[in-house]
């Protein structure tokens, strides 16, 4: 009685994290995709951290995504160990990029051999009007 919809829903799920894989595997092949430039858009010039309401806000107006805060939070909240629920809170750039690198080693060191090779990331100045 309650095997199906159990069943279905953790396939739902597993569905979503590969599809979620799967686009942050075709984001980082293309050649002007800098994860460093991303988190300096949306945290901003001299920022160390992304606050969470911040980023909400951001994709609110910017993206017309809308989701409540705790919403948010849980979800990002799944990427992270457990116990490091401050991490989602204030993202820093390393908390943000172990969040939208791809799992897949071949990936992720592609990931950070493209950045060693590029210094464009460190010179980069948002301009999105934030």
């Amino acid at each position: 009685m309650y095997v199906q919809p159990l069943m279905r829903f953790f396939h739902d799920c597993i569905d979503f994290e590969r599809t979620l894989e799967i686009n942050k595997q075709e984001l980082v092949l293309c050649e002007d995709y800098s994860i460093y430039n991303v988190f300096k858009a949306l945290a901003g010039p001299g920022k160390k951290y992304l606050p969470l309401c911040d980023l909400q806000s951001l994709l609110n107006r910017n993206f017309e995504v809308k989701h409540a805060y705790e919403d948010m939070k849980l979800a990002i909240l799944r990427q992270f160990p457990l116990d490091c629920e401050n991490r989602v809170e204030h993202m820093r750039y390393t908390d943000f990029l172990d969040l939208v690198r791809p799992r897949n080693p071949e990936f992720s060191h592609y990931v950070n051999r493209k950045m060693r090779e590029s210094d464009i990331g460190y010179t980069f100045e948002p301009n999105l009007g934030l």
